[in-house]
């Protein structure tokens, strides 16, 4: 599952938690603190709609990743197949090419046997047709050979392109994630330090603000 999540703003939690501890009544005594907290929630709040924004945007940048890989590796594969189709085609026609002409050279033994007046000539006919067959097959296995290499050579060249195409989705991927989740972490950071801070004064000011009722 190559799905994002964002870190939360854990913070939250403790900043409403300061909050609920400064009511409005007291406000005389807690000043601008209570709606600077409150501004820091509403900002949170926006921040986490951001989060998912940002998650969302990953997600479709993603997809959009995973869609361009698909199509060029079944482009690749597609001209592979084509590729290994037209081998097969020209292999078939070359070996049918090859079967004629030794079946040509086999009716005309026939018909130099038949027409030989000595078993001198037709040993002599025998053997060249023989020879001549012999070399239609080895020109046909080096040409088979010739064309399998030359298939071979093409067949790599398309998988290194696949290799290379997953590859680079890879680096895109991981170089996606990593550029939103580090814009994130850097408003994420930025705001729990303006949490930290408010929470720190505010805490110090509610242990006064309780300490000095209870001293009433």
């Amino acid at each position: 599952n190559e799905r994002v999540a964002l870190k939360g703003l854990e913070i939250l939690g403790s900043l409403e938690k300061t909050l609920n501890e400064m009511s409005l009544e007291s406000d005389w005594y807690f000043g601008d603190l209570r709606l600077e907290g409150k501004a820091l929630q509403l900002e949170g709040s926006h921040l986490m709609k951001e989060k998912e924004s940002k998650e969302k945007a990953i997600e479709s940048d993603l997809d959009l990743l995973r869609r361009t890989l698909n199509n060029v590796t079944s482009d690749l594969e597609t001209k592979r197949r084509s590729k290994q189709s037209d081998f097969n085609e020209k292999v078939a026609k070359l070996r049918n090419e090859s079967q004629r002409k030794k079946d040509e050279r086999v009716r005309e033994l026939h018909k130099a046997l038949h027409e030989s007046r000595s078993d001198e000539m037709s040993a002599s006919l025998r053997k060249q047709i023989l020879s001549d067959i012999e070399k239609e097959d080895k020109a046909t296995a080096k040409k088979e050979e010739e064309m399998k290499a030359d298939l071979e050579e093409c067949l790599t060249l398309i998988d290194r392109d696949i290799v290379h195409a997953r590859r680079k989705f890879n680096v895109d991927s991981e170089s996606t994630r990593e550029r939103l989740i580090r814009e994130w972490k850097h408003e994420e950071v930025l705001y729990r330090h303006k949490c930290s801070v408010w929470i720190g004064i505010s805490s110090r000011k509610v242990e006064n603000f309780k300490s000095r009722r209870s001293k009433k």
